[in-house]
């Protein structure tokens, strides 16, 4: 059966360094924990940076077969999502991500 773990973090600065923390003794042991840790504190940077919320909602599921999912969800923001365009090759333009 797949165990879920949640936790809610206030939108603030030190909310990323948090769930980093968080996830990481979720994870602790599991071979996906340093990609699941860096993909955390990539989505809820993002979610620092683009809403108005005061909270950012985080889950991990970690399926029978070791598979880990991890969700951030927030509020949003004033502005609708959307794919910007490419600016160029310069692969350390901002706003890459983990993509």
């Amino acid at each position: 059966m797949p165990r879920t773990e949640t936790a809610a973090f206030p939108a603030t600065g030190t909310s990323v360094a948090e769930a980093r923390r968080w996830l990481g003794k979720i994870l602790d042991g599991h071979p996906r924990r340093d990609d699941a840790v860096l993909l955390i504190s990539e989505a809820a940077t993002n979610s620092l940076a683009h809403i108005d919320s005061a909270v950012i909602r985080v889950a991990v599921t970690i399926e029978e077969n070791d598979d880990v999912r991890v969700e951030v969800a927030d509020d949003g923001g004033a502005t609708v999502p959307s794919v910007p365009a490419q600016h160029g090759d310069d692969p350390t333009a901002s706003g890459r991500g983990s993509a």
